[in-house]
């Protein structure tokens, strides 16, 4: 649970704290909201892509307003 705290990205958008565990720190690829093989389709909204405890971390309303600005 949370092997991603604290991981830098090259290309990073933005960084989120997790609700429950508030002092711990994850960034956001601009990658997670591009598919693969689509480059010219960027994502918005809760369609990022994420798995284990990074996915309740993107999940919810603030991360998802963050990845619709960094989409526009």
């Amino acid at each position: 649970m949370g092997e991603e705290r604290y991981m830098h990205f090259g290309d990073s958008i933005a960084a989120l704290n997790d609700f429950e565990n508030t002092d711990w720190l994850y960034e956001l690829p601009f990658r997670c909201l591009v598919k693969t093989g689509y480059d010219n389709l960027i994502t918005a909204g809760r369609s990022a892509s994420a798995e284990g405890w990074a996915w309740d971390v993107v999940r919810v309303i603030p991360p998802a307003i963050v990845r619709g600005q960094a989409a526009g």
